[in-house]
């Protein structure tokens, strides 16, 4: 007995490393809710943004590949899929109630058999007169003569000297990433290094030139404009300029991913299938046919040299993402406003939802309304960016992470864990389980939601659209600094388990909702039951995501909540 506590106290924790946490999250960025094609890069336009030359551009539009092939500039997981060489997207309508959200999920990706129609959650489309325009462009044929430039979405993270998280957004509001970051930090880019989730335009590098930025390290994915002479331009702002530039492989260890699948989720009972969304990511970013042209558009000729050792690496990295994102955090889950809080109007709406929104997405507001799907996506997509942080954690018990929007912009990202720079051995790791050891963790380890707030890259986080996502319910050490700073609105996961009350408490959680301090809101898991996932089996394995509990998948959990 004794030993076992003494391999507790000495637990050694593998995480992901810093710099392959910063690549994966800004291809994460990329698949925000808010991304969007970028209207115009130096000389050239998107076609998808100005419906101009259309028809010339989809003749360069390569139909050969038969396989279901997630578009780069589809947007959220969810959004768009390919099925028989047709584009489906899913539109959205706003549900009135929590029980017609659940319902919406149960019916979502199904198909009609009698009408050839797919349903995809709450939109239902022919599988006919289908455009495709957002597919890969095949290299064999000759540009379009009006020098029309297909651009993709990029994510981004910038981060300074010490690697910490300076700013975190995406292609958005017809800007590109990079430029998004630049503009709005401006005066904290200097040395700054920026991961990006794929190679930057001419646009966004000469201002990465000029903002004084060191590094920029970028995925090895199809570029942020794969125009020819796009790419000579940035290759030349390069050797011109005293920024370095990097092919950014991530080598995310086995062990890691293994730990990743047997760690409990936050959010379900059970892990969840996450096989079809890794094989809509390879398809999206790493497909084949990118493979043969990634030594010419990224001026790698290394790649065939290493070609097997980098295919390997990010599968690795995309399966890992897929686990800690799809698999603990399905579909399934939404967030509804808690219980128990005092209300003047008697209303279960959050106010000023309809008419606050940002700029070009109006379906989404900047307040949180469970009501409205646009929200809960956005929910969702940050919440398992907060369960992303949590991996970094050297916290041998429990990794939790914490993102800060305020109008629905990334103001700040953290995670648990000890002091920085501290070696393994400097600071206890004993927690209740470890019986009645003096020196416990829960005084040197410092919470994810006070490491989002100390580096938030804005001072004034007292908006009214202010929200932390967090994947553990704040405990009482961490909800005064949460008042304090003037954050509104929590969203964490339901937790019921029993806490000892001799370590941390989650007592002011419930009061501050209770007493109209806090608006919080808790997830809910939605079991698909026997008989559903009989029904719609056939339906759900040939969608791009299953609401049905993987086989495999029941023996692989273990609570690691302690």
């Amino acid at each position: 007995m004794n030993q076992a506590r003494t391999r507790r106290f000495a637990d050694f924790v593998n995480t992901i490393s810093k710099t392959d946490l910063f690549s994966c999250l800004s291809l994460w960025m990329e698949e925000s809710p808010f991304a969007t094609i970028s209207a115009v890069c130096g000389d050239f336009e998107s076609p998808s943004a100005t419906g101009k030359h259309q028809g010339e551009y989809r003749d360069q539009v390569d139909n050969e590949d038969t396989v279901c092939d997630a578009f780069r500039e589809s947007g959220p997981l969810k959004k768009k899929f390919k099925i028989n060489n047709c584009a489906i997207e899913k539109k959205d309508k706003e549900l009135d109630t929590p029980q017609q959200i659940h319902e919406s999920n149960i019916a979502s990706n199904n198909v009609d058999r009698t009408t050839g129609a797919i349903t995809v959650g709450h939109f239902k489309e022919p599988l006919t007169n289908c455009i495709e325009s957002n597919s890969i462009v095949d290299e064999d044929k000759k540009p379009s003569k009006s020098g029309i430039s297909r651009l993709n979405k990029i994510g981004v993270v910038m981060v300074d000297s010490r690697e910490n998280i300076v700013a975190i957004d995406c292609s958005r509001d017809g800007v590109h990433g990079v430029t998004n970051v630049l503009v709005d930090f401006s005066d904290l880019a200097a040395n700054c290094v920026i991961y990006t989730s794929r190679k930057p335009c001419s646009l966004c590098t000469k201002l990465m030139v000029q903002a004084g930025i060191s590094r920029v390290r970028y995925l090895p994915f199809e570029p942020e404009n794969p125009d020819e002479h796009d790419l000579d331009k940035v290759e030349k702002l390069y050797r011109m300029s005293e920024i370095g530039q990097s092919i950014y492989v991530p080598n995310i260890q086995k062990i890691v991913l293994v730990e990743s699948e047997v760690k409990r989720s936050p959010y379900a009972p059970h892990k969840l299938s996450h096989v079809s969304v890794l094989f809509t990511l390879l398809n999206r970013y790493w497909s084949e046919q990118w493979k043969r042209r990634i030594t010419l558009k990224l001026k790698w000729p290394e790649f065939n040299e290493c070609r097997q050792q980098v295919d390997h690496s990010i599968h690795i990295m995309l399966e890992w993402i897929a686990r800690v994102t799809f698999g603990d955090l399905p579909d399934s889950v939404n967030f509804f406003e808690c219980e128990g809080r005092n209300r003047s109007n008697g209303n279960g709406a959050s106010s000023g939802c309809a008419q606050d929104t940002v700029p070009n997405h109006e379906d989404t507001p900047i307040i949180p309304d469970p009501g409205n799907p646009r929200w809960q996506e956005l929910a969702r997509h940050m919440s398992r960016m907060a369960n992303i942080l949590a991996q970094r954690s050297n916290d041998p018990k429990r990794g939790v992470g914490a993102v800060i929007l305020q109008r629905n912009q990334i103001v700040s990202a953290g995670w648990n864990g000890y002091p920085p720079k501290a070696n393994y051995g400097d600071f206890p790791r004993a927690s209740h389980i470890d019986g009645a050891s003096l020196t416990k963790k829960y005084a040197f380890s410092i919470h994810a939601e006070q490491t989002a707030i100390l580096s938030r890259n804005t001072r004034d986080i007292s908006e009214d659209s202010s929200t932390m996502f967090v994947s553990k319910t704040p405990c009482d050490e961490c909800v005064p600094i949460i008042l304090k700073v003037g954050i509104k609105n929590v969203v964490f996961p339901r937790d019921n388990q029993q806490r000892n009350p001799a370590c941390l408490r989650y007592i002011l959680i419930q009061r501050s909702i209770a007493q109209g301090k806090l608006t919080g809101f808790e997830s809910r898991f939605h079991l698909p039951t026997q008989n559903d996932c009989q029904a719609e089996g056939s339906a759900i394995m040939r969608t791009p995501r299953q609401l049905c509990f993987n086989r495999e998948a029941n023996g692989l959990t273990a609570d690691a909540s302690k």
